[in-house]
């Protein structure tokens, strides 16, 4: 019997587990009896429970890989590559960190998914450092607001999503050890599903609750509220009176830019969705670990794609005997003159996608929806052209590897997933009426069917232009062996610019579209916010995987030119 059979069943009990805690998690945060839930605290020691049971499982787990052994390794050359000895002739054979790292990680660096997650990590810890502060003033200062299971929640999220980027960033030394790894990783995958989904209805409350502000201070704003309603816990559902009075009384409440800054970009929801995503692949890839051969056991060789990258610069040696060496201080003049480029471009689209917000979103101008929409259309042509071009005028004429190379596996289903709910979210901003909701018009001389047809074409063009670029990525994996592909490193560094401006672009729609009194009318009060959240966050973190996925190819090309030239 090999080993594949026998580790079936606890495959298929594990992911049962998984799929049981996932369900569970998206009914119980669901308030089906509003007048209760007040004093139903089911939902949140449910939550509390499966936080801690996930931490200790993967705690329990890299202890027995042995990784936290390697941290402060990383980190020794983390600082190494970044300092002005490794410029002094280290040598990397000598070196005992260098060696540990290439071992690790690889030598082209960490896989895009490894810069997405550290991203969102930092994202995540400066949003979710604010309400653990926040938490500990309650404590203090404002008893009445201190809930001490969302206390004990943060700080388990906050320790599940450690665990998560330690593992990211030392994936290749994960192996199986023992029936326990499938049941580690799937309940740490759902787990992670079910954060996300709370961050989700989080999101969905402030909202609510930022709409019925906004309407009691401007009557104009979209909501019929009582003249004699000045408060907003006056107004709100008795589920979200508390939480309303303790919002107001929070840290840095009344510095409205800190206070948005901190809840512009869905930073939660995006980093537990790919922790879902990682966790899940991972138990799909769990091997048993080789131990036939003794000196794989002294020096093992933990991830074949590691293995298949370091064969890389033999390829691209072969490949490129006909071109030859470049000029070091050409180089470094191409250099700084794309790093200029690539700054303009994200200065000149932040500039604009503020000054739309400022001057049109944050006065309710209904003209803002379409600026938005334009410029990102227009970002997502200007990129579609360019791999186009790029693909028909170089990529064609190489030679494709049958399939992109294993290490790339995550970031293949991280590009496609998010297709899903882009399809969904274009579909009803064009389409409304398909679920019922009355949908708004411009004033403008066009009719009405016009702008139904213009939102039609323009939501199918930019979701056609969002998997085109999935393609051409793929495309790019299979063919990055090949010499040839390092002078298209310029197109490269332009598509890593575009869509860190789209990424822009959705985040501040997601911050200002979604709470635009238009919007609620169009969608209702509580149906757009809830679009909006369940939605932008994979829309956002589509746009930020591709600018990581250009930016690693890019790495790799570099990589591989200094190879040649050496």
């Amino acid at each position: 019997m090999n080993p594949p059979e026998i580790y079936f069943s606890h495959k298929i009990v594990s992911i049962t587990l998984a799929t049981a805690i996932i369900a569970i998690s998206c009914v119980l945060p669901v308030p089906l009896f509003p007048d209760r839930r007040k004093a139903n605290w089911v939902s949140a020691i449910w939550e509390n429970i499966l936080y801690l049971i996930a931490d200790a499982f993967l705690i329990r787990e890299l202890c027995k890989l042995e990784i936290w052994k390697e941290v402060p390794t990383a980190i020794k050359v983390f600082c190494l590559r970044y300092s002005k000895k490794k410029r002094e002739a280290v040598d990397p054979q000598q070196n005992e960190a260098v060696r540990l790292l290439n071992r690790h990680i690889g030598e082209h660096g960490v896989e895009p998914a490894n810069y997405l997650a550290r991203v969102f990590f930092v994202g995540y810890l400066s949003f979710h450092g604010w309400r653990i502060v926040n938490e500990f003033y309650f404590m203090t200062c404002l008893w009445e607001c201190f809930n001490p299971f969302v206390f004990v929640s943060d700080f388990c999220k906050l320790i599940l999503a450690i665990c998560i980027l330690t593992s990211v960033a030392f994936k290749p030394m994960i192996t199986l050890r023992g029936p326990s790894s499938y049941f580690t990783w799937a309940i740490a995958g759902a787990t992670c599903f079910s954060a996300a989904y709370s961050y989700v209805v989080e999101e969905v409350v402030y909202a609510y609750i930022e709409i019925v502000e906004k309407s009691i201070k401007d009557p104009h704003y979209g909501l019929d509220i009582p003249s004699n309603i000045t408060k907003v816990e006056d107004y709100v559902a008795e589920i979200f009176r508390k939480r309303a009075i303790c919002l107001e009384e929070s840290l840095l409440y009344d510095h409205y830019i800190l206070m948005f800054l901190l809840e512009m970009i869905p930073f939660s929801t995006e980093l537990f969705a790919f922790a879902t995503f990682f966790c899940f692949l991972l138990w799909g890839t769990l091997k048993p670990e080789e131990k036939s051969n003794p000196e794989i056991n002294s020096e093992p060789d933990i991830s074949s794609s590691t293995s298949e990258f370091r064969q890389a610069p033999e390829v691209a040696v072969i490949l490129s005997g006909d071109i030859p060496p470049r000029d070091p201080s050409r180089l470094n003049l191409l250099w700084l003159f794309h790093r200029i480029q690539f700054t303009l471009l994200i200065l000149n689209t932040a500039a604009w996608t503020w000054a739309i917000f400022y001057a049109l979103a944050d006065r309710e101008d209904t003209l803002a929806m379409w600026l938005f929409n334009g410029q990102r259309i227009i970002l997502q042509t200007l990129a579609g052209i360019m791999q186009r071009y790029m693909y028909s005028r170089r990529m064609k004429a190489l030679k494709p590897l049958p399939s992109p190379p294993s290490k790339f596996q995550l970031d293949v289903i991280l590009l496609i997933l998010p297709l899903i709910p882009l399809g969904a979210i274009f579909t009803l901003r064009a389409c409304p009426g398909m679920m019922n909701l009355t949908p708004v018009y411009i004033p403008s001389f066009l009719p009405r069917e016009f702008q139904t047809l213009w939102n039609i074409s323009l939501a199918a063009v930019s979701w056609f232009l969002f998997a085109y670029q999935v393609l051409f990525i793929v495309r790019a994996y299979q063919r990055l062996e090949h010499a040839e592909m390092s002078g298209l490193k310029g197109c490269f560094r332009w598509l890593v610019a575009i869509n860190f401006c789209i990424w822009i672009s959705w985040a501040m729609e997601c911050k200002s579209i979604s709470l635009h009194s238009g919007s609620s009318r169009m969608f209702g009060m509580v149906n757009w916010p809830v679009l909006v959240y369940a939605t932008v966050p994979l829309a956002l973190f589509g746009s930020a995987h591709s600018a990581t996925c250009f930016w690693e190819i890019v790495h790799h090309l570099e990589v591989a030119e200094k190879r040649r030239d050496q």
